[in-house]
């Protein structure tokens, strides 16, 4: 199995890339010098921290299961439908995982999982900052 090394670098105006650490760059370049290899480039999303993973799980998820008589599992299932699925060129459907979501991201599923406990349960559910958790 291939170690997998990642470079990180910043992208300049001009599209040219400068390393954050080049010697380490240039040195994994000698490791593999005549070897075929190949290069990705992908823009660095910042995840979710545990203070959110905490909120939703031990905030949202179970208030909305509580009031849908099912399990947390279920209702975070079910609001995951209902926010965060979308069409594959098949025709199918399928949903996203919320650990591939960035920290903006969560926090929009989260308000609109507020926003439906509001309107279809006619619930409160507190922002963070407004309760423990």
């Amino acid at each position: 199995m291939a170690i997998k090394k990642k470079h990180f670098v910043n992208v300049t105006p001009k599209g040219e890339l400068v390393f954050q650490d080049i010697v380490s760059w240039k040195q994994d370049c000698l490791n593999h010098k005549e070897k075929r290899c190949f290069v990705t480039i992908a823009k660095v999303v910042k995840h979710r921290s545990n203070q959110e993973n905490r909120y939703a799980h031990g905030v949202v998820f179970p208030m909305m299961a509580e009031e849908m008589g099912c399990s947390m599992e279920e209702a975070k299932d079910a609001l995951k439908f209902e926010f965060l699925r979308y069409q594959l060129p098949s025709g199918l459907w399928t949903v996203r995982q919320t650990s591939s979501l960035s920290t903006v991201e969560f926090e929009e599923f989260l308000s609109k999982c507020r926003m439906l406990a509001s309107q279809m349960f006619n619930m409160y559910i507190g922002l963070p900052n407004e309760v423990e958790f």
